[in-house]
Protein backbone atom coordinates (compact mmCIF):
# COMPACT_ATOMS: atom_id res chain seq x y z
CA UNK A 1 0.00 0.00 0.00
CA UNK A 2 2.48 2.84 0.97
CA UNK A 3 4.45 2.30 -2.68
CA UNK A 4 1.15 2.27 -4.43
CA UNK A 5 1.03 6.01 -2.44
CA UNK A 6 4.85 6.67 -3.16
CA UNK A 7 3.84 5.97 -6.87
CA UNK A 8 2.54 9.74 -6.68
CA UNK A 9 5.71 11.21 -5.69
CA UNK A 10 7.11 14.50 -7.07
CA UNK A 11 10.70 13.95 -5.84
CA UNK A 12 11.85 14.95 -9.44
CA UNK A 13 10.42 18.08 -9.85
CA UNK A 14 12.87 19.23 -7.13
CA UNK A 15 15.77 17.70 -8.69
CA UNK A 16 14.47 19.72 -11.66
CA UNK A 17 15.13 22.80 -10.53
CA UNK A 18 18.27 22.01 -8.29
CA UNK A 19 16.41 21.64 -5.16
CA UNK A 20 17.60 18.34 -4.16
CA UNK A 21 17.70 19.31 -0.80
CA UNK A 22 14.35 19.84 -0.64
CA UNK A 23 13.81 16.62 -2.04
CA UNK A 24 15.83 14.45 -0.16
CA UNK A 25 14.32 16.00 3.20
CA UNK A 26 10.67 15.01 2.12
CA UNK A 27 11.76 11.68 0.83
CA UNK A 28 12.92 10.65 4.49
CA UNK A 29 10.01 11.67 6.08
CA UNK A 30 8.59 7.53 6.07
CA UNK A 31 12.27 6.84 8.31
CA UNK A 32 11.90 9.20 10.42
CA UNK A 33 8.14 7.94 11.02
CA UNK A 34 9.74 4.62 12.13
CA UNK A 35 12.60 6.31 13.95
CA UNK A 36 9.86 8.42 15.72
CA UNK A 37 7.42 5.70 16.00
CA UNK A 38 9.96 2.96 17.77
CA UNK A 39 10.31 5.29 20.52
CA UNK A 40 6.38 4.66 21.50
CA UNK A 41 6.08 0.42 20.72
CA UNK A 42 5.57 -1.14 24.27
CA UNK A 43 4.52 -4.66 22.66
CA UNK A 44 7.68 -7.40 22.66
CA UNK A 45 5.10 -9.44 20.07
CA UNK A 46 7.33 -9.70 17.42
CA UNK A 47 4.20 -9.83 14.91
CA UNK A 48 2.44 -6.86 16.64
CA UNK A 49 5.37 -4.59 15.58
CA UNK A 50 6.17 -5.52 12.15
CA UNK A 51 2.37 -4.51 11.72
CA UNK A 52 3.03 -1.16 13.86
CA UNK A 53 6.63 -1.00 11.63
CA UNK A 54 4.49 -1.30 8.26
CA UNK A 55 1.84 1.67 9.66
CA UNK A 56 4.30 4.07 10.70
CA UNK A 57 5.97 3.83 7.32
CA UNK A 58 2.60 3.76 5.09
CA UNK A 59 1.69 7.24 7.52
CA UNK A 60 5.33 8.54 7.04
CA UNK A 61 5.11 7.97 2.66
CA UNK A 62 1.90 10.08 2.91
CA UNK A 63 2.64 12.59 5.13
CA UNK A 64 6.46 12.68 2.36
CA UNK A 65 3.45 12.97 -0.61
CA UNK A 66 1.34 15.43 0.91
CA UNK A 67 4.15 17.34 1.61
CA UNK A 68 5.82 17.04 -1.74
CA UNK A 69 2.83 18.78 -3.12
CA UNK A 70 2.47 21.70 -0.60
CA UNK A 71 6.26 22.60 -0.96
CA UNK A 72 5.45 22.57 -4.54
CA UNK A 73 3.35 25.88 -4.47
CA UNK A 74 5.10 26.77 -1.48
CA UNK A 75 8.19 27.39 -4.22
CA UNK A 76 6.03 28.06 -7.07
CA UNK A 77 7.50 25.86 -9.50
CA UNK A 78 6.88 25.50 -12.97
CA UNK A 79 8.45 22.09 -13.77
CA UNK A 80 4.42 21.14 -14.70
CA UNK A 81 1.09 22.31 -15.04
CA UNK A 82 -1.43 20.73 -12.16
CA UNK A 83 -4.84 19.60 -13.23
CA UNK A 84 -6.42 18.29 -10.50
CA UNK A 85 -8.07 15.71 -12.51
CA UNK A 86 -7.92 12.06 -11.86
CA UNK A 87 -7.43 11.24 -15.71
CA UNK A 88 -4.84 13.47 -15.74
CA UNK A 89 -1.64 14.86 -13.95
CA UNK A 90 -2.15 11.98 -11.04
CA UNK A 91 -2.97 9.38 -13.22
CA UNK A 92 0.37 10.09 -14.86
CA UNK A 93 2.44 10.37 -11.69
CA UNK A 94 1.00 7.36 -10.65
CA UNK A 95 2.39 5.64 -13.79
CA UNK A 96 6.13 6.87 -13.60
CA UNK A 97 6.21 6.19 -10.18
CA UNK A 98 5.17 2.95 -10.36
CA UNK A 99 7.53 2.08 -13.83
CA UNK A 100 9.94 3.74 -11.53
CA UNK A 101 9.65 0.96 -8.65
CA UNK A 102 9.14 -2.18 -10.79
CA UNK A 103 12.45 -1.40 -12.56
CA UNK A 104 14.19 -0.67 -8.95
CA UNK A 105 12.36 -3.86 -7.70
CA UNK A 106 14.78 -6.26 -8.88
CA UNK A 107 17.72 -5.12 -7.01
CA UNK A 108 15.58 -4.85 -4.07
CA UNK A 109 14.49 -8.35 -4.24
CA UNK A 110 18.10 -9.86 -5.60
CA UNK A 111 19.69 -8.50 -2.20
CA UNK A 112 17.31 -10.66 0.00
CA UNK A 113 17.82 -13.47 -2.19
CA UNK A 114 21.27 -13.57 -1.94
CA UNK A 115 21.30 -13.58 2.02
CA UNK A 116 18.74 -16.63 1.70
CA UNK A 117 21.05 -18.38 -0.30
CA UNK A 118 24.36 -17.49 1.33
CA UNK A 119 22.67 -18.84 4.53
CA UNK A 120 22.69 -22.28 3.67
CA UNK A 121 26.52 -21.97 2.66
CA UNK A 122 27.07 -21.62 6.36
CA UNK A 123 26.55 -19.31 9.34
CA UNK A 124 30.02 -17.40 9.56
CA UNK A 125 29.88 -16.77 5.52
CA UNK A 126 26.51 -15.45 5.76
CA UNK A 127 28.17 -12.99 8.43
CA UNK A 128 30.94 -12.14 6.70
CA UNK A 129 28.92 -11.40 3.29
CA UNK A 130 25.93 -8.88 5.66
CA UNK A 131 29.58 -7.55 7.33
CA UNK A 132 30.82 -6.55 3.85
CA UNK A 133 27.37 -5.41 2.05
CA UNK A 134 26.91 -3.45 5.22
CA UNK A 135 30.23 -1.46 4.63
CA UNK A 136 29.27 -1.55 0.46
CA UNK A 137 25.98 -0.24 1.26
CA UNK A 138 27.41 3.04 3.25
CA UNK A 139 29.81 3.50 0.53
CA UNK A 140 26.70 3.56 -1.72
CA UNK A 141 25.22 6.28 0.05
CA UNK A 142 27.72 8.62 -0.71
CA UNK A 143 27.92 8.05 -3.92
CA UNK A 144 24.17 8.30 -4.79
CA UNK A 145 24.94 11.76 -2.99
CA UNK A 146 26.89 13.08 -5.52
CA UNK A 147 24.73 10.93 -8.23
CA UNK A 148 21.21 13.19 -7.23
CA UNK A 149 23.22 16.46 -6.93
CA UNK A 150 24.54 15.71 -10.70
CA UNK A 151 21.11 14.38 -11.35
CA UNK A 152 19.74 18.18 -10.94
CA UNK A 153 22.14 19.26 -13.29
CA UNK A 154 21.43 16.55 -16.21
CA UNK A 155 17.87 16.93 -17.11
CA UNK A 156 18.64 19.11 -20.08
CA UNK A 157 21.23 17.46 -21.19
CA UNK A 158 21.19 14.79 -24.06
CA UNK A 159 20.93 10.74 -23.90
CA UNK A 160 24.69 10.02 -23.63
CA UNK A 161 24.34 7.74 -20.62
CA UNK A 162 28.01 6.28 -21.40
CA UNK A 163 29.53 9.65 -21.35
CA UNK A 164 31.45 10.43 -18.28
CA UNK A 165 32.73 13.66 -16.97
CA UNK A 166 36.59 13.58 -16.68
CA UNK A 167 36.11 14.93 -13.06
CA UNK A 168 33.75 11.80 -12.36
CA UNK A 169 36.09 9.41 -13.85
CA UNK A 170 38.98 10.74 -11.68
CA UNK A 171 36.55 10.36 -8.83
CA UNK A 172 35.54 6.90 -9.47
CA UNK A 173 39.20 5.15 -9.98
CA UNK A 174 40.76 7.04 -7.16
CA UNK A 175 37.89 6.29 -4.90
CA UNK A 176 37.90 2.64 -5.78
CA UNK A 177 41.66 2.48 -5.81
CA UNK A 178 42.03 4.19 -2.23
CA UNK A 179 39.34 1.21 -0.98
CA UNK A 180 41.15 -1.57 -2.34
CA UNK A 181 44.81 -0.38 -1.35
CA UNK A 182 43.06 0.22 2.40
CA UNK A 183 41.76 -3.84 2.12
CA UNK A 184 45.10 -5.10 0.91
CA UNK A 185 46.64 -3.99 3.14
CA UNK A 186 44.41 -5.29 5.73
CA UNK A 187 45.06 -8.73 3.80
CA UNK A 188 48.87 -8.47 4.28
CA UNK A 189 49.33 -6.72 7.91
CA UNK A 190 46.70 -8.07 9.86
CA UNK A 191 47.30 -11.35 11.74
CA UNK A 192 46.58 -14.40 9.47
CA UNK A 193 43.48 -16.38 11.64
CA UNK A 194 41.68 -13.09 12.87
CA UNK A 195 38.37 -12.19 11.29
CA UNK A 196 39.89 -8.62 9.85
CA UNK A 197 41.85 -10.55 7.51
CA UNK A 198 39.21 -12.75 6.46
CA UNK A 199 36.73 -9.71 5.74
CA UNK A 200 39.06 -7.80 3.72
CA UNK A 201 40.41 -10.93 1.67
CA UNK A 202 36.74 -11.09 0.77
CA UNK A 203 35.97 -7.25 0.79
CA UNK A 204 39.09 -6.63 -2.36
CA UNK A 205 37.05 -8.15 -4.42
CA UNK A 206 33.55 -7.30 -3.37
CA UNK A 207 34.45 -3.65 -3.73
CA UNK A 208 35.53 -4.51 -7.77
CA UNK A 209 32.05 -5.26 -8.11
CA UNK A 210 30.84 -2.12 -6.25
CA UNK A 211 33.22 -0.11 -8.63
CA UNK A 212 31.10 -1.49 -11.87
CA UNK A 213 27.67 -0.70 -9.88
CA UNK A 214 29.38 2.83 -10.00
CA UNK A 215 29.52 2.97 -13.77
CA UNK A 216 25.66 1.01 -13.84
CA UNK A 217 24.24 3.50 -11.64
CA UNK A 218 25.44 6.34 -13.62
CA UNK A 219 23.86 5.12 -16.71
CA UNK A 220 21.14 3.69 -14.86
CA UNK A 221 20.44 7.49 -13.94
CA UNK A 222 20.23 9.04 -17.42
CA UNK A 223 18.56 6.34 -18.58
CA UNK A 224 15.66 6.78 -15.76
CA UNK A 225 16.22 10.36 -16.50
CA UNK A 226 14.77 9.74 -20.22
CA UNK A 227 12.23 7.99 -19.34
CA UNK A 228 13.88 4.61 -19.71
CA UNK A 229 12.25 3.25 -16.80
CA UNK A 230 11.22 -0.05 -18.98
CA UNK A 231 14.81 -0.92 -19.92
CA UNK A 232 16.00 -0.79 -17.19
CA UNK A 233 13.50 -3.15 -15.49
CA UNK A 234 13.90 -5.70 -18.66
CA UNK A 235 17.77 -5.38 -18.33
CA UNK A 236 17.95 -5.91 -14.21
CA UNK A 237 15.37 -8.42 -13.98
CA UNK A 238 17.63 -10.55 -16.74
CA UNK A 239 21.01 -9.60 -15.06
CA UNK A 240 19.99 -10.65 -11.47
CA UNK A 241 18.27 -13.93 -12.44
CA UNK A 242 20.83 -14.95 -14.18
CA UNK A 243 23.17 -13.60 -11.10
CA UNK A 244 20.84 -16.36 -8.54
CA UNK A 245 20.86 -18.91 -10.65
CA UNK A 246 24.71 -19.01 -10.91
CA UNK A 247 25.29 -18.59 -7.35
CA UNK A 248 22.45 -21.07 -6.26
CA UNK A 249 24.64 -23.59 -8.72
CA UNK A 250 28.10 -22.73 -7.62
CA UNK A 251 27.21 -21.77 -3.67
CA UNK A 252 28.03 -25.19 -2.27
CA UNK A 253 31.55 -25.64 -4.33
CA UNK A 254 32.83 -21.94 -4.05
CA UNK A 255 31.53 -20.16 -1.47
CA UNK A 256 31.41 -16.72 -1.36
CA UNK A 257 33.63 -16.59 -4.19
CA UNK A 258 30.40 -17.89 -6.55
CA UNK A 259 28.73 -14.86 -5.05
CA UNK A 260 31.37 -12.50 -6.16
CA UNK A 261 32.34 -14.52 -9.68
CA UNK A 262 27.86 -13.83 -9.95
CA UNK A 263 28.17 -10.16 -9.10
CA UNK A 264 30.74 -9.13 -11.21
CA UNK A 265 28.84 -11.30 -13.77
CA UNK A 266 25.95 -9.32 -13.45
CA UNK A 267 26.92 -6.03 -13.47
CA UNK A 268 29.30 -6.99 -17.05
CA UNK A 269 25.48 -7.89 -18.03
CA UNK A 270 24.16 -4.85 -17.34
CA UNK A 271 26.59 -2.81 -18.99
CA UNK A 272 25.76 -5.23 -22.42
CA UNK A 273 22.71 -5.12 -21.91
CA UNK A 274 22.39 -1.11 -21.21
CA UNK A 275 24.67 -0.45 -24.29
CA UNK A 276 22.80 -2.82 -26.51
CA UNK A 277 19.73 -0.82 -25.52
CA UNK A 278 21.43 2.14 -26.24
CA UNK A 279 21.78 1.32 -29.54
CA UNK A 280 18.91 0.43 -30.59
CA UNK A 281 17.19 3.58 -29.44
CA UNK A 282 19.80 5.76 -31.37
CA UNK A 283 18.97 3.40 -34.66
CA UNK A 284 15.67 4.12 -34.27
CA UNK A 285 16.00 7.37 -34.50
Amino acid sequence: VALLFWCFNIIGAFDAVYLASVGGLLSCMPWLSIAIGVFFITSESDEFVVIIVGNYFLIGVIISVLAQYGAYYLFRLKVFEFKFRIVGNFAEFFWYGLKYIISQLPAQLYGRIVIFLTGSIGATELGIYIYIKHIINALSQMVAVMRRIQFSYSFRGDFLPFSFSRPEFIFMIVFIFSVSFVAFVATITVDENSNARIIAEYFKYFIIGFGLWMYVSKVSNDFLLHDKSSAIAIINIFCTAVSIAIIYSYRNIYGLYAIVASELFMHLLQIVGFRLSFLYSVNRK
